[in-house]
């Protein structure tokens, strides 16, 4: 099984009971990756409505509590079931915790749609201007010189290039640099799904907006952030199995411990393959912060 499909599993354990592994190849630091773990949510999610002509189309996760367990049981329930749109709920669990609703840890209402095959086509969004991937630099640690040694497992399994927009460890970096940045992206091994790209992987790509952050910060006030709710529109799928994904990354407003966060995907060929619009808590860096038994503060 490929690596991405592994990392989105799922076994049935009942009606609309699931169990689903964290895979640490998959991992954020110090927690599982909201991303994947969506994707593991959909996926379930997917698997309950067993019909290959309903795509995801949105979704919005709520992260309420961290994963603390290595599998997870996924419940799913059908909302409502229209004549061309689904809608769903998933209930992320650790496996064998105690079952009340405070036990929670992803809570995911999603929307999969037939193709209705209307004819109205347009993207009112303007092109990044950006290198081509192939000629791109490739990026180093995601946390540069503020944390050289630190890799989390999840960005082991993508090719990662600068596209725009300086980090505050890059020389080019320079006070006052609007909150965005872009990158390209690409998986180690392509993400499948019945023989085409699992557009649940555009989860992944999603949830890295920090370096949009970071860039506006500056070297001085480097922060982590962690998602309080994230909403994910699925806009459109590429035609390779494996494509480069550009990712544009803003945040708009910080205040108060909390920050906003946006972002658009891309393929090589301008086409938009997601929007994602996250709420999240900013969190100073405090020494063990990145060991895996300890919690954000």
């Amino acid at each position: 099984m490929a690596p991405f499909a592994k990392a989105v599993a799922v076994r049935p354990a009942g009606v609309g009971r699931w169990l689903g592994r964290v895979e640490p190849d998959w991992r954020g630091i110090p927690r599982p990756h909201g991303g994947v773990m969506a994707a593991l949510a959909l996926s379930a999610a997917r698997e309950h409505l067993d019909d290959a002509r309903l795509a995801p189309r949105t979704a919005t996760v709520a992260f309420p509590s961290s994963i603390d367990t290595d599998e997870v049981e996924i419940r799913t329930y059908v909302v409502r079931l229209g004549k061309n749109v689904v809608q769903t709920r998933a209930e992320v669990r650790d496996r064998g915790g105690p079952d009340t609703a405070d036990d929670v840890r992803l809570d995911v209402v999603a929307a999969f749609g037939r193709d209705r095959g209307v004819g109205v086509t347009y993207t009112d969004l303007p092109w990044p201007d950006v290198p081509d991937p192939r000629s791109a630099d490739p990026e180093g640690s995601p946390f540069g010189e503020a944390l050289p040694s630190v890799m989390p497992p999840v960005f082991e399994r993508l090719d990662r290039r600068k596209a725009l927009g300086a980090l505050p460890w890059d020389v080019d970096w320079r006070p006052g640099a609007p909150a965005r940045v872009c990158r390209w992206l690409r998986f180690r091994e392509p993400p499948l799904h019945l023989g085409h790209f699992d557009p649940l992987a555009l989860l992944v790509a999603a949830d890295l907006p920090g370096p949009a952050v970071w860039t506006k910060l500056g070297p001085d006030d480097f922060h982590v952030m962690s998602s309080v709710q994230m909403t994910v529109h699925f806009l459109g799928r590429p035609e390779s199995t494996n494509p480069w994904l550009l990712a544009d990354y803003r945040s708009d407003w910080a205040d108060e411990g909390y920050c906003t966060t946006e972002t658009h995907l891309w393929d090589e060929n301008r086409r938009l393959l997601a929007t994602c619009s996250q709420l999240m808590t900013l969190h100073g860096v405090v020494p063990g912060w990145f060991a895996p038994d300890v919690k954000p503060g």
